[in-house]
């Protein structure tokens, strides 16, 4: 198996699937890798988001690590297909770029545990280090990072930390470093709210007020120098206004069917595994971001 680290709280291992087409059926070390999943406190709808949020990433054209829903036994599990081509390429974290930066992996280490990545992890930051690593590369990776932020924006993920991003570098340089596809993107969309509780709320006079609560009090974890408690969208708004060569990359990202896409995806591919109250809540809540995302975008 790939010698990785993975963070987050889901339970994880490395496993090979035989996918046809892909290895040699009866040689198992051909057969692709995956990072298998299984959510805890919220299984399986933790495992069933993050599958969805990848299938919605590469319905807005998002470069997504390919991912699929399997049952072992009795228990559903997330399987993130492995990305790297493990003998030329190395993923290189949001983490190690930073320690590399400030040559002290310790306080990397400890701004996270202290809750106050917003306010040194800056977006400028985030543009300081990688200049540092990459010099000249650094301009097209910062592109990468910030669809990433705008796809954060746009589904409403909140658990971006440094190690559920990076950079794929060559061992041999002779090819260019490239920003990751898209992973661990499992926190939005209401992973972490139970059927129960969203059949209440859809019959509730205060769904209106729920709603508009759940979008914005949703945070990313990185901030703007001198403002670091902004939402997404006004994370959005000042990468806008501040770097405007982003802005036509942007403003192309969000599709304007964008719910009534999500509404197809459920239908069709996670059919039995989303109630129609959350199929609901999902495509109203993608709806909403949308037109906010689009509005910062214009301000």
């Amino acid at each position: 198996m790939p010698n990785v680290n993975v963070a987050g709280d889901a339970p994880k291992d490395y496993i090979r699937i035989y996918e046809f087409g892909h290895g040699r059926r009866s040689n198992k070390h051909t057969w692709p890798a995956h990072i298998a999943k299984v959510g805890h406190k919220y299984y399986p709808n933790e495992s069933i988001t993050e599958h969805l949020l990848t299938r919605i990433g590469q319905e807005m054209g998002m470069a997504m690590a390919d991912s699929q829903l399997m049952w072992f036994g009795r228990q559903l599990r997330f399987l993130s297909r492995y990305f790297l081509d493990q003998e030329r390429e190395q993923l290189v974290h949001g983490a190690e770029i930073f320690a590399g930066y400030l040559q002290d992996r310790n306080f990397v280490e400890e701004v996270e545990a202290a809750d106050q990545s917003r306010n040194l992890f800056t977006f400028q930051f985030v543009e300081d280090a990688l200049l540092d690593r990459f010099g000249d590369q650094a301009e097209e990776l910062l592109r990468g990072f910030v669809r990433l932020i705008a796809f954060d924006a746009i589904v409403g993920n909140n658990d971006r930390h440094y190690y559920n991003w990076g950079v794929i570098t060559d061992l041999a340089r002779r090819k260019p470093p490239r920003f990751s596809p898209v992973y661990d993107t499992a926190r939005a969309l209401f992973w972490n709210t139970t059927d129960a509780v969203i059949e209440k709320i859809a019959s509730d006079h205060r769904r209106e007020t729920w709603m508009r609560k759940y979008i914005d009090r949703c945070f990313p974890k990185i901030g703007w120098d001198g403002n670091p408690v902004l939402n997404h969208f006004g994370l959005i708004r000042e990468i806008s206004r501040n770097r405007p060569g982003f802005r036509h990359m942007l403003a192309g990202l969000c599709p304007p069917r964008l719910a009534a896409t999500a509404a197809d995806l459920i239908e069709s591919e996670f059919h039995g595994m989303i109630t129609a109250a959350r199929s609901d809540f999902i495509c109203e809540c993608l709806d909403r971001r949308a037109t906010m995302f689009h509005e910062a975008l214009a301000e």
